[in-house]
C-alpha cells in the first residue's frame, strides 16, 4: 500500500435466500432437469462439491424479479485483452464511458499498490446498478473481495451487497454491514 492510505467505512447490504437441500443434491449428482448444461459440461469435481449452486440460485432469484445480471463472466480490472470482453461492455454501457473510466483507473491504483482485489459473483445491471458477492453457509467475506467493495464504493458511490444462501428455515442476521477499509489516498481524488 502507498505510503498515504485513508480509512474507508462504508455499508454492505445482507439479503438471505433460502434453498431446498434437495436441490443441492440434485446439483450435486448432476441433474439435467435441475443443472444448466454449461455446468453439466465442467471438468473436474467443482459442481459435485456444489460449486456454483449459490449463484446459480441467487441469479435465478434476481431474474424473478425483474433484474438483468452478469453472474461470473466479467474482469473490471484494467488489462488489455480480457476474455469478458462482450459482458465488460455490457457494464461500461450501462454505468456510463466516465463512471467506467474512473473505476477503471481506481482498479489500476490498487493494482499498482499491489492490493490483493477479487471481482465479485453478479453484476445487478438494471434496473438498479449494484454487484453482488454470494455466499453460501458459512462462507465469509475475503479481504479482497472487501476491497473491491470499498473500492467500487469510494469512488462511484457503488452499492456492494452480500447475498447469503442458506437451507429453508435457517436464520441469519440480515442486518447492514459497517466495514473499514484502507485504500490509496488517490482513491479519493478520481
Amino acid at each position: 500500500m502507498s505510503n498515504l492510505a485513508k480509512e474507508y467505512i462504508f455499508e454492505i447490504e445482507q439479503v438471505l435466500v433460502s434453498y431446498d437441500p434437495e436441490t443441492l443434491l440434485k446439483w450435486r449428482q448432476g441433474d439435467p432437469a435441475f443443472v444448466p448444461p454449461d455446468v453439466l459440461n465442467w471438468k473436474g469435481p467443482g459442481r459435485e462439491n456444489g460449486y456454483g449452486y449459490a449463484e446459480y440460485i441467487v441469479k435465478n432469484h434476481l431474474v424473478e424479479m425483474g433484474f438483468e445480471v452478469i453472474v461470473n463472466k466479467f474482469d473490471l480490472l484494467p488489462r488489455k485483452k480480457s476474455k469478458f470482453e462482450k459482458n465488460n461492455a455490457i457494464i461500461a454501457e450501462a454505468l456510463g464511458k466516465e463512471k467506467y473510466n474512473c473505476l477503471q483507473k481506481a482498479f489500476g491504483i490498487i493494482k499498482d499498490n499491489k492490493i490483493g482485489i477479487e471481482m465479485p459473483d453478479i453484476c445487478v445491471i438494471r434496473p438498479e446498478f449494484h454487484f453482488i458477492e454470494v455466499k453460501r453457509d458459512k462462507d465469509k467475506l475475503r479481504p479482497p473481495q472487501i476491497v473491491f467493495a470499498a473500492t467500487v464504493s469510494a469512488t462511484l458511490g457503488i452499492k456492494f451487497r452480500l447475498y447469503k444462501v442458506l437451507p429453508i428455515g435457517t436464520r441469519w442476521d440480515t442486518s447492514t454491514i459497517c466495514i473499514k477499509q484502507e485504500l490509496p489516498d488517490e482513491i479519493f481524488m478520481l
